[in-house]
C-alpha cells in the first residue's frame, strides 16, 4: 500500500522576515491557531482567513457589501500589497485604487491596519471581495 503524503508541520517563524503579513494576520486573525494556519494558509492565500471561515461570521462583509464598505473607508495612509506573495514592504495605495471598481486583485489595508479589503483571485466563484474592519476595545 502506498504511503500517504502528509504536509510537513509549518514553522511560522519563517515568515517573521515578512512583518507586514505576520501583522497582518496579527490585526485581522488574532485567534488563528496553528493547526488552521498550517492546514488553509501556509502555501496558500491568505484571503483562505474568510473563505474558509477561520474568523467569526459578521466580523467581516463579503461582495457588494464588501466593495461598499470599502468605497466608504478612509484611504488616508492606506496601503496595497500581495499578502501571498514575496514583497516585503506594501506601497502607498494608488488613488486610481481609491474605490472597489478599480482594483482587480490585490490586498489593501488603511492606515494603523484599521480595515483591510482583499481582492482575490476567484471573485468569479464567490470568493471575495472581502472587507474587514478592526475591532476595537469598548
Amino acid at each position: 500500500m502506498p504511503k500517504r503524503y502528509k504536509k510537513p508541520a509549518t514553522d511560522r517563524r519563517r515568515y517573521a522576515n515578512r512583518p507586514f503579513f505576520v501583522k497582518w494576520l496579527k490585526n485581522f486573525a488574532p485567534l488563528l491557531s496553528d493547526g488552521n494556519f498550517d492546514r488553509y494558509i501556509d502555501g496558500q492565500y491568505v484571503w483562505h482567513i474568510f473563505s474558509w471561515r477561520l474568523i467569526p461570521d459578521g466580523s467581516y462583509e463579503m461582495g457588494d457589501a464588501a466593495r461598499a464598505a470599502f468605497d466608504n473607508a478612509d484611504k488616508e495612509g492606506a496601503k496595497y500589497i500581495f499578502l501571498w506573495s514575496d514583497g516585503e514592504k506594501p506601497d502607498a495605495l494608488p488613488e486610481k485604487y481609491f474605490n472597489a471598481a478599480g482594483i482587480e486583485s490585490g490586498d489593501s489595508v488603511g492606515k494603523n491596519f484599521e480595515w483591510t479589503y482583499v481582492v482575490t483571485h476567484e471573485t468569479s466563484c464567490g470568493c471575495g471581495p472581502y472587507f474587514m474592519k478592526k475591532r476595537t476595545r469598548d
